[in-house]
C-alpha cells in the first residue's frame, strides 16, 4: 500500500476497530449492566467502570490476596516497678509505664545522699523546706482553688507568666504555721503574692 493512501487511512480512522472483535461480554457485578472489555489477565471480576471496582471492593467481590504476609513480632510486656502493672514499651530502655511512675521513683532515687546535691542534711534546716512531696502538694492545692486567691479573687500567675504585676504571683500559705506534719490540704490556701504578705505581717 502506497504511503499516502496509509496516511488517508490513518486520517480517516481506518483500521481503529481491529481489536473490537477480540472483546467479552461481561456483566458488571456492582451495576449488573452489560458490557464489552477486553481481558489482559485472571481476575476475580470484570468491571464496568472503576467507580463499580470501588463499590466492588466493598461488597466483598473482589477480595485482596496477600502473597507475602507480614511478620511482624510483637513486643514483650513489661512490668512497671513503681505500680506493677503490665505495659507495651516504646523504646527497649522505657522502664515506667507512665509519666507519673517515672516521677515517683525519680523522687525515691533522688531523696537524701542519693541526690548529688545533697549536703549533710543541711537543707532539711532551712526556712523554706516544706516536704519532699511539697511541689506535688502545691500543684494539687492549685488545681482545688482553680488557680484564684482566696482572699482577694483575682486569677494568680506563675513566675513564668507574669509580667508588670507581680503581685498576682502565685502562692500556697499555710493557714496554721507550718511545724512539719501539717501539711495538709485543709491547712493550705491559694494567694497571691500581695495577700500573703499581708497575713503574713498581721502575724
Amino acid at each position: 500500500m502506497p504511503k499516502s493512501e496509509g496516511y488517508k487511512n490513518l486520517i480517516l480512522g481506518r483500521g481503529w476497530n481491529k481489536g473490537r472483535n477480540n472483546k467479552q461480554k461481561y456483566i458488571c457485578p456492582t451495576c449488573k449492566k452489560e458490557f464489552f472489555k477486553k481481558v489482559y489477565k485472571q481476575c476475580q471480576a470484570v468491571y464496568c467502570s472503576r467507580m463499580c471496582a470501588y463499590k466492588g471492593r466493598g461488597l466483598g467481590f473482589t477480595k485482596r490476596i496477600v502473597k507475602k504476609p507480614y511478620t511482624c513480632k510483637r513486643k514483650q510486656l513489661k512490668i512497671c516497678p513503681i505500680c506493677q502493672g503490665e505495659f507495651v514499651y516504646n523504646t527497649k530502655k522505657q522502664k515506667y509505664c507512665s509519666r507519673k511512675c517515672f516521677e515517683i521513683a525519680l523522687k525515691q532515687n533522688m531523696l537524701g545522699n542519693k541526690n548529688p546535691a545533697y549536703k549533710n542534711g543541711s537543707s532539711y534546716n532551712k526556712r523554706s523546706w516544706r516536704g519532699n512531696d511539697w511541689e506535688t502538694l502545691r500543684l494539687k492545692i492549685y488545681k482545688r482553688d482553680k488557680y484564684i486567691c482566696q482572699d482577694c479573687g483575682i486569677k494568680c500567675l506563675s513566675k513564668r507568666d507574669y509580667k508588670q504585676d507581680s503581685n498576682r504571683i502565685i502562692q500556697c500559705h499555710h493557714i496554721e504555721k507550718y511545724n512539719g506534719k501539717n501539711n495538709k490540704g485543709v491547712n493550705l490556701i491559694t494567694l497571691c503574692l500581695k495577700c500573703h504578705l499581708k497575713r503574713h505581717n498581721k502575724k
